[in-house]
């Protein structure tokens, strides 16, 4: 996820280089520990509550494209899912197999160390791709033929949750840096950054609906999420997280209006989701 107005992408980490692979590695023991606070509180409890309408029923075969560290592979594993988890590190990888022993969740777990734009995997696999932190916008170039591959496995009827960095968000923050040929590259061409200096592509909401709608997919629906909390300064927002009215109401605000694509711009994400054709 973006931290507020600082140009740099979500925390994805789907890419062949070697440098993001090295990268991820590194941080893998720490990475939960760096992306934590009430920001990161609000987008998961928005990607559990945009996900869920998807969910195939417990025991289908869930595909987490990018799982990282395994945050959301355990909430689908704890609800009975067959859950793959596909990650270009390997040390990512290694965190999430970890978590998963530690909560005796093994059995239904595989890890597949890969890319989302080329997988391994059988065609009509799974009953969801669910595809957090940026896995397609770190595919740059390649970003059409991983929408193709997400539906090619994908079974008929099957579901897609798919985020990517906001093109709007990425040019806000470089110019709130200064850094102004950057900030009308990203508007222009959505080159992007992530956190940690390498290259994103951030997706306008109409680009992002078309690639998909291109690739095959049918009930393509654009969103974003968060809209207000990353806006937030930091103090405010631990304030309303300790005030359990206040911290209610905005996680309901921030996924009642996270479908709401007139203000997708302003989200730290754009979402993605869809259902590949045919009948189930």
């Amino acid at each position: 996820m973006r931290k507020p107005h600082d140009g740099s992408a979500p925390c994805g980490r789907v890419s062949d280089g070697g440098q993001t692979i090295q990268t991820y590695d590194k941080v893998a023991a720490a990475y939960d520990a760096q992306n934590s606070g009430p920001v990161w509180r609000v987008h998961e409890h928005v990607t559990l509550q945009g996900v869920a309408p998807l969910l195939p029923p417990p025991g289908g075969a869930v595909l987490d494209a990018g799982a990282g560290s395994g945050t959301y592979a355990l909430a689908f594993l704890g609800r009975g899912d067959r859950v793959t988890l596909l990650d270009p590190s390997p040390g990512m990888l290694d965190v999430a197999r970890a978590k998963v022993a530690q909560r005796g969740l093994s059995g239904k777990a595989r890890f597949l160390q890969g890319v989302v734009e080329r997988l391994s995997l059988r065609e009509g696999s799974f009953d969801l791709v669910f595809c957090e932190g940026d896995a397609l916008s770190y595919a740059g170039p390649q970003r059409a033929a991983a929408a193709r591959e997400i539906l090619r496995v994908l079974r008929p009827g099957g579901a897609f949750y798919v985020s990517v960095d906001n093109r709007w968000i990425a040019t806000l923050g470089f110019l709130a840096q200064g850094r102004v040929a950057e900030g009308f590259a990203a508007a222009a061409h959505g080159k992007g950054l992530d956190p940690y200096g390498m290259g994103v592509h951030a997706f306008a909401p109409d680009e992002l609906r078309d690639l998909f709608v291109e690739a095959g997919a049918q009930d393509v629906r654009v969103g974003g999420k968060v809209l207000f909390a990353h806006f937030l300064p930091p103090a405010a927002l631990e304030h309303m997280g300790r005030d359990p009215v206040a911290w209610g109401e905005l996680l309901a605000l921030e996924s009642r209006l996270s479908a709401d694509l007139s203000l997708s711009g302003h989200a730290g994400h754009l979402v993605v989701t869809g259902r590949k054709g045919g009948a189930p």
